[in-house]
């Protein structure tokens, strides 16, 4: 009733329409003025007089004003500020290329697991995945075209992950994902279920029938030799080593698993 969409609107005799509403206030006028921040309204600022005052003047409208565009300049500041420390909590959680989790988000969040796991009596699963021949991708058609296989893998597994899943760039071609309430035999099952997505994908640069396999290393907590998260990792490493010599599957599971 009282706001444009670019500027302010001035209503005198305001009560008399309120009145029509039957709505009982002792508005006399008021002007109502749009804050914008970005080309957004992001707010309102609200003047009015009641019965008794003296009348709006331009004076009065233009002091207002001022006062929502000072509120617009601070609002906008505070955004700014807001993304920034979005973009800089995001540089040290995400990977850029592939948008998974950074190397040290999985560090924290291993840990974690590892704690939580230890102290409920609780399991999980750490799995590496190798891409293989990606290196070859990068050597016949350059490494924008391996970035981008490996960046479409990466939303592959984001996609199937389930909810308290968790999945982060591990090195220069391998993932690491943490698996809560798995045994290795479910991550074993999660390791074939995502190769099958990974073959019958069409990667632009690739076609479907060039399609990169994957290896896979698997290491189960509880494990009698994992006292420390860092020894999971020397665990999934070794039986990752294993899957690319020699297992027929590819999937290589650490002893006692």
């Amino acid at each position: 009733m009282l706001l444009r969409a670019h500027g302010p609107r001035r209503g005198q005799g305001a009560r008399g329409r309120w009145r029509q509403q039957r709505i009982e206030v002792n508005v006399q006028a008021a002007v109502a003025l749009p804050v914008f921040v970005q080309g957004r309204a992001a707010g309102v600022f609200f003047l009015r007089t009641v019965q008794g005052d003296p009348e709006l003047r331009s004076q009065d409208v233009a002091f207002a004003n001022t006062i929502a565009q000072a509120a617009a300049r601070v609002l906008e500041n505070e955004e700014r500020r807001a993304a920034i420390y979005r973009r800089q909590i995001n540089a040290g959680v995400t990977d850029v290329l592939t948008g998974c989790a950074s190397l040290d988000a999985l560090d924290r969040r291993l840990r974690d697991e590892f704690e939580r796991a230890r102290r409920y009596s609780l399991r999980f699963a750490l799995v590496v995945i190798d891409i293989d021949q990606l290196r070859d991708v990068n050597e016949r058609l350059g490494q924008p075209a391996g970035d981008r296989v490996l960046a479409e893998i990466g939303a592959l597994m984001q996609r199937e992950i389930r909810a308290p899943d968790f999945v982060a760039r591990y090195g220069g071609d391998e993932f690491a994902l943490v698996l809560p309430e798995t045994d290795a035999q479910g991550a074993r099952r999660f390791v074939e279920r995502l190769r099958q997505l990974v073959a019958r994908h069409t990667f632009p640069d690739l076609g479907r029938s060039q399609a990169p396999s994957l290896s896979a290393g698997v290491v189960a907590f509880p494990h009698a030799e994992v006292l420390r998260p860092e020894d999971l990792f020397t665990q999934v490493e070794a039986a990752l080593e294993r899957a690319k010599k020699g297992e027929p599957t590819r999937i290589g599971v650490a002893e006692g698993s």
